[in-house]
């Protein structure tokens, strides 16, 4: 029974920190970090718009190849905007009314995906 418990209780904290994998610190371009799958995402605050970039698994290599993201701004209002490739990142513009009312920014993003 006790065998059961202790197995049951690591399972749980080891799968707990598995999910925080990344969120603890900043990535390589200075932005927040989060893993929506085998990859990572940064996003990065530019003023007017936001950056995404869509990074491995050691945070290197972004890439824009066969990949998309779409940026969901939510607050008293949605907002939802499909991001424009540059040359490693991509571009989100920031919706021009109720920015001050966003409490969550969420990316919905595919890498390299042929």
């Amino acid at each position: 029974m006790n065998f059961k418990i202790v197995t049951l209780l690591s399972v749980l904290l080891i799968s707990s920190n598995l999910f925080a994998h990344g969120m603890n610190k900043y990535g390589p371009h200075g932005g927040f970090i989060n893993m929506p799958g085998a990859f990572h995402t940064e996003l990065v605050d530019k003023g007017p718009q936001m950056n995404v970039y869509l990074i491995d698994m050691s945070f290197k290599n972004p890439t824009v190849t066969d990949s998309s993201v779409t940026i969901t701004y939510k607050g008293n209002k949605t907002t939802q905007v499909n991001c424009i490739k540059e040359k490693d990142y991509f571009v989100c513009e920031k919706p021009s009314e109720g920015l001050k009312n966003i409490n969550e920014i969420s990316i919905s993003a595919i890498r390299n995906c042929s």
